[in-house]
């Protein structure tokens, strides 16, 4: 097998996609996509494709961040109007304080239907051994008539939760909102732009184009 770009050379290697030979002056660029080695031209098509998947991410990671603002702001309005009246009522007071941030904290625990968690969860598929098991255990709940006992305990334990989270949800958007992971997806944009750039303009497929 001869190179697909250096037709004259022998192939010392493929490329990982096409399955296309790579003579030693195509495998000392080091292309690589997924650690394995690539052409320039599917290394090209391969990062464009990564690039609109990023960008996909990046347009998703903003709606996240947007929603989560909105969310943040009713609670925030919610609960500091909640402990204003109160303060007007009856001054400053432990249960005004806590009330308010309970209030805040319930429409924050909404926030689990807008960070992509809840949508995994529910989108998540059971085994077949799981499926069975929770059909057996429901059969004999619902013989001995501790169902009932058994969904309000979830429903409850669901509501604990929910509101568990909202308490916690301050430090969970200051996170989302100010961590590293937009500025993670834009440096790796604009590497792999770097590096698409790069192989497009001084690449062999650009110089046999020149040629013809």
């Amino acid at each position: 097998m001869n190179c697909m770009i250096h037709h004259e050379r022998a192939a010392v290697n493929t490329c990982k996609f096409c399955n296309g030979g790579l003579c030693p002056d195509c495998v000392a660029k080091k292309l690589t996509f997924e650690n394995s080695m690539v052409c320039e031209s599917c290394f090209i098509e391969n990062g464009h494709n990564y690039i609109a998947e990023l960008e996909q991410e990046q347009i998703k990671q903003k709606k996240i961040k947007r929603n989560l603002s909105i969310i943040f702001i009713i609670g925030l309005v919610l609960g500091i109007s909640i402990l204003v009246q109160g303060i007007s009522r009856t001054g400053i007071d432990s249960s005004i304080l806590f009330s308010s941030f309970s209030q805040a904290a319930f429409i924050w625990g909404f926030h689990i239907f807008f960070d992509g968690t809840f949508s995994n969860r529910i989108l998540r598929e059971k085994s077949m051994q799981d499926q069975m098991r929770d059909g057996i255990m429901e059969a004999h709940m619902m013989r001995d008539g501790s169902i009932f006992i058994y969904w309000l305990t979830k429903i409850l334990l669901t509501i604990a939760i929910f509101w568990f989270r909202g308490l916690l949800f301050p430090i969970f958007y200051t996170i989302r909102i100010f961590g590293k992971d937009s500025k993670r997806i834009q440096d790796n944009i604009s590497y792999a732009k770097e590096q698409m750039d790069s192989v497009i303009q001084h690449g062999d497929l650009n110089k046999q184009h020149n040629k013809d």
